[in-house]
């Protein structure tokens, strides 16, 4: 009897010591798992690879005020002349002063006060003309160099609006452009061909020596090799590849996939890694593009998987159809998914002025947001801007009392905080 007690305290205290030691291993567990929250949320760092979960952080969207992102406002009435007629813009780069602004076709150069210094080139197929496609700058030798794709050719400009040279040649059909200093040479996505044909090719990233005018291309592995061959209901495809310089490195992404890739050398490197299940790819054959994938809101989700541009302290992901975009917080380790509803856009609540809400913002010069509006919108909203006074609704007034519908739009800068 006495051995029968003595192996059932045995086996009690046994599992007083099991239970202990479980509760202990689940408090560890949890408490590691409160500190990874609290260090990255909706986010982890692994191997150096920025991972960006969207599909966590799009079940929890809230609202974003400009206020959270930057901490002032520029805004700049570009002046109305004859031979600057701007209806909308395109593409805005800023290098301190100087405003370089693309319409449809044009490119114009403006001061920090928004008065017009000229044109550069003149848009048009005839001699000497070129139809701008895209521009980047070269901020250390004060350099323009736009894209006249029909032309296969990038024309050099400098800051007087002197053409330099019209020698720099491109094989490809180029689309985002940006210029690493590092290099002293101009990086550049393509376009996927827009109709399917046998003349169809993968997006690459385009490196062209400034000095050399040699062109050297690279693709990602991860893109599909089936995208030209199993794509025969997708009639045509949108969506390209992005690229953009920040801290003298070039970043490429394929928008097909879910990776941003870093150039070392002639190898792309991973550098951020989207989860994004939503994502529905034109080029999968299943899906009728034209019907299913628009009914599904598959147009708009192309864009998820985008990263726009990157700041010393933030990451933008997101598009100019999505409902979402996101924003991720360098400092605090936060993935931000901002929903606005009813709105067919991503927009950030401009709680400066209250007035002008920040629409199909871009990353410019990896320390300002910048977008603009057109000047009857300003006028629509005279009345909001009596009813906030402001440092910022003052200086909207001003505007708004030297301007009519026909002036050309006003840029809108925010100075992204450190």
């Amino acid at each position: 009897m006495k051995i029968i007690i003595h192996k059932l305290i045995s086996v009690l205290l046994f599992s007083l010591i099991c239970l202990s030691c479980s509760s202990q291993a689940s408090k560890d567990k949890i408490s590691k798992e409160n500190i990874e929250v609290e260090e990255y949320k909706y986010a982890s760092m692994k191997d150096g690879i920025l991972h960006l979960d969207l599909d966590k952080s799009r079940k929890h969207p809230r609202e974003v005020k400009l206020s959270e992102i930057c901490d002032s406002l520029i805004y700049i009435p570009l002046e109305t002349k004859k031979g600057c007629l701007i209806k909308f813009i395109n593409d805005v780069q800023i290098d301190g002063d100087d405003i370089f602004v693309q319409d449809r076709g044009s490119l114009y150069h403006f001061d920090i006060n928004g008065k017009f210094l000229g044109q550069l080139g003149k848009a048009g197929r005839g001699p000497g003309e070129y139809v701008c496609g895209g521009f980047c700058i070269d901020n250390v030798n004060k350099r323009v160099y736009a894209i006249a794709n029909f032309r296969h050719r990038i024309y050099k400009f400098d800051y007087n609006q002197r053409l330099i040279s019209s020698k720099l040649k491109s094989t490809q059909v180029l689309s985002r452009m940006c210029f690493n200093t590092k290099n002293n040479s101009i990086a550049a996505s393509s376009w996927y061909m827009f109709w399917h044909n046998k003349n169809s090719h993968y997006p690459m990233l385009t490196e062209i020596d400034c000095q050399k005018n040699i062109e050297t291309t690279l693709q990602s592995k991860y893109f599909p090799s089936n995208f030209f061959v199993d794509n025969s209901n997708a009639k045509f495809n949108t969506i390209g590849s992005n690229v953009y310089c920040y801290e003298d490195q070039i970043f490429f992404q394929e928008i097909a996939n879910d990776t941003v890739f870093y150039k070392d050398r002639n190898v792309l490197n991973t550098h951020i890694i989207l989860n994004n299940k939503d994502f529905v790819p034109p080029f999968v054959s299943t899906i009728d593009f034209s019907s299913k994938a628009l009914k599904a809101g598959g147009f708009g989700k192309f864009f998820y998987s985008k990263v726009v541009g990157e700041s010393p302290r933030y990451v933008f992901c997101g598009g100019y159809w999505a409902i979402y975009s996101f924003i991720y917080d360098k400092k605090r380790k936060e993935l931000i998914c901002n929903k606005i509803k009813g709105t067919d856009s991503p927009q950030i609540v401009n709680d400066f002025d209250g007035v002008l809400d920040f629409k199909r913002s871009k990353v410019r010069s990896n320390r300002y947001l910048a977008t603009y509006f057109q000047a009857e919108r300003l006028i629509e909203l005279a009345e909001n801007i009596s009813a906030n006074k402001s440092i910022y609704t003052q200086k909207l007034g001003s505007i708004r009392e030297n301007i009519t519908e026909e002036s050309n739009p006003i840029i809108v800068i925010g100075r992204l905080k450190k």
